[in-house]
């Protein structure tokens, strides 16, 4: 018999205005269930709650100050993992200017469409591609203000550090979330912090 999952959908949970919300249930655990199926030969139930918003995450048009490090080190992720597939299609070479600067305009633009929060044991954690979060188990409450945070996270980056400043370090083999998020704005306190919101299926070589 297979695992029974169930997805709970709250009543009382905040569906702002015209904004449309994504769900996603993350089955990560299903391996784990399994076993406690096995174990104790009985169906294993798994619920799944929308995360219930503070009042910044929820109204302010801002990144809140607890998911900036997560934010930050999204931020990070793309722009290193599209600078990286545009020289893997011209075999390595450099990357002409007007090319680095359109690649990282572009990333800021549309990389955020699926980012959101999400409740991961109790604590609401920024969730997407590249993040820890976004491999764990539970509902991803997208859409509304959530991509637009993201997108002027990625835009200051690029302002405060400048493309071709960020184009030679990543060229120089640095870790674009160390660079960015560490040393740079300190979102992140430190590499450990860092460590912690990094998704563990993410390569070095997209860092």
């Amino acid at each position: 018999n297979p695992c029974t999952f169930r997805l709970h959908i709250s009543s009382t949970a905040t569906m702002a205005r015209p904004v449309s919300f994504v769900l996603v249930l993350a089955i990560v655990a299903f391996v784990g269930a399994r076993l406690a199926y096995a174990q104790r030969g009985e169906p294993v139930k798994m619920s799944f709650k929308p995360p219930e918003l503070s009042v910044d995450e929820e109204g302010s048009q801002h990144m809140p100050d607890h998911m900036k490090c997560s934010a930050c080190a999204a931020a990070a992720y793309h722009l290193g993992k599209a600078l990286s597939k545009a020289e893997k299609q011209i075999r390595g070479k450099r990357l002409v200017e007007s090319k680095y600067y359109d690649i990282m305009d572009m990333t800021c633009v549309k990389a955020f469409d699926n980012y959101g929060v999400k409740g991961v044991e109790g604590v609401n954690m920024l969730s997407g591609e590249g993040l820890s979060a976004g491999d764990a188990a539970g509902v991803l409450m997208g859409g509304g203000k959530w991509p637009n945070r993201m997108r002027s996270i990625c835009s200051k980056i690029i302002d405060l550090l400048g493309e071709d400043d960020i184009y030679e370090e990543f060229r120089n083999g640095r870790d674009l979330q160390e660079f960015f998020c560490v040393e740079t704005t300190k979102d992140c306190k430190s590499a450990a912090a860092l460590e912690e919101i990094r998704s563990s299926k993410v390569t070095r070589d997209e860092l």
